[in-house]
This record gives C-alpha cells, structure tokens and sequence, in this order.
C-alpha cells in the first residue's frame, strides 16, 4: 500500500492531467484506500467478537450491524471534519468558528474541572 500511494503520488507530479480527470481519480483512490483501511481495522474487531458467536444468523447480524454502524460513525466524522472546510469556503472565517469553537470548550472543561475539585474531590470536606 506504502509503495502505491509513494509511486502514485510521484507519478501525478509528473504528469500533469485536466482537473475534472484528477478530481474523480482522487476521489477513487480515496475510496480504495479507506475500504481497504476499514477492512483491516474491522476485521480483527470482527473476528475476536464472532468467537463468541454460536449461531450462523446472529454472526451475520452481527457483521451487518457492525459494517453499518461502522460506516455510519465514519460518515459523520467525515462530515464534521469537513464542515469547517465548507463554511470558510462560504464566507464564515474559520478563525472565527475555531476562536468561537475554543472559547466554549474552555468554558465548559473549566466548569467541569470546578465541579470535579469542588465535590468529587471534596475540597471543602472537614
């Protein structure tokens, strides 16, 4: 895979194609390189499960909803890694979404952490 993606990428540095042609071989490559990554990652997962697994029909029930959920969960981290990507190419900043995106978030975990300190830990216990 190493070695594909090294000669591949050298290749198109070299030749130069129209934008329309290295837009849907880009988006091919993708693909083969994330279906291939998917599939090794899963199927350990997949394997060590089904060893528990007595019967033909929940082990393929168990691969349909496992391989749906997986790409369900990569669908939408795709989705929201990609949002920012969108909306500084429609005219919001990403300087802002990310300055806006850190502030409650540092909000939030500084909340969380008095909570924690305060009554978990039992700062004010006698």
């Amino acid at each position: 895979m190493l070695i594909f993606l090294g000669v591949s990428g050298f290749r198109s540095t070299i030749h130069v194609h129209s934008h329309q042609r290295e837009t849907k071989k880009f988006h091919i490559k993708s693909f083969i390189i994330g279906a291939i990554h998917g599939l090794a990652g899963s199927a350990a997962m997949v394997l060590l499960a089904l060893t528990t697994v007595t019967s033909t029909i929940a082990a393929l029930s168990f691969i349909l909803i496992f391989g749906a959920g997986t790409i369900l969960g990569m669908l939408l981290f795709t989705t929201v890694l990609g949002l920012p990507f969108v909306w500084f190419v429609s005219g919001r900043t990403f300087q802002t979404f990310a300055a806006r995106a850190a502030a409650v978030l540092s909000v939030v975990y500084g909340i969380y952490y008095m909570y924690e300190i305060t009554f978990v830990d039992g700062l004010f216990q006698i």
